[in-house]
Order: C-alpha cells, then structure tokens, then sequence
C-alpha cells in the first residue's frame, strides 16, 4: 500500500510540475497560457491553472477615448496548484489500487487451483 501512495504522489507531483512548467515557458514566450481555466468579471480576466495566475485588466473608456491594452501579470495560486494535485492523485490512486486488486485475485485463483 505503502507503494502505490508513494508512486501515486510522484506521478501528481510530476504531472503538475510539467503543466506549471509548460505554463511558465508559454507565458515567459508569448505572454499567454497554455494550460488554463478562464475567469473573468467586469474589466479584469484571468487564467487560472497548475499554481499559476494570470491576471489583466482593461482600462473602462468611451468612444471618444482610444482604448489601451490594459496592464497583465502573473502571480501564484495555490488553490489551482492543490486541486490538480489532489485529483491526479486520487485517479492514479485508484487505478494502481484496482490493478494490486486484480493481480492479488488472479493470483489467488492460480494458487487454488
């Protein structure tokens, strides 16, 4: 059991490392993500995804006034970092937990036998 916890929290870790990796390259290049959930309200949107946040706001203007691109910036989110973390996890949790299950059956059928 002890293993399958183990090779389930590297593979979470992994998984989750390579999306706030892929994250940051994307954003450091082309100032956008790749990997991300959208949010937005009023004249602020932002990405969410993998620890990292990625926020802009847009100046309110009329139609008088030429409209400018607005400020953008990245910042940490824990929550967006937690959640994949924990989900990925669970899902390589079970699955590794079904295989074990599985093989313990077969083999217990072997040995009956």
């Amino acid at each position: 059991m002890k293993r399958i916890i183990l090779t389930s929290a590297i593979i979470s870790i992994a998984v989750n490392l390579t999306g706030l990796l892929t994250n940051l390259f994307t954003y450091a290049n082309f100032r956008k993500m790749y990997l991300y959930r959208r949010l937005s309200g009023g004249e602020w949107m932002g990405w969410q995804g993998f620890g990292l946040l990625m926020e802009k706001t847009f100046p309110m203007t009329t139609i008088n006034d030429p409209a400018t691109s607005g400020r953008t910036w990245l910042s940490l989110d824990p929550i967006s970092l937690a959640v994949p973390l924990i989900v990925v996890f669970l899902a390589v949790f079970t699955v590794l937990f079904v295989i074990r299950m599985i093989r313990k059956s077969v083999q217990a059928r072997k040995t009956v036998r």
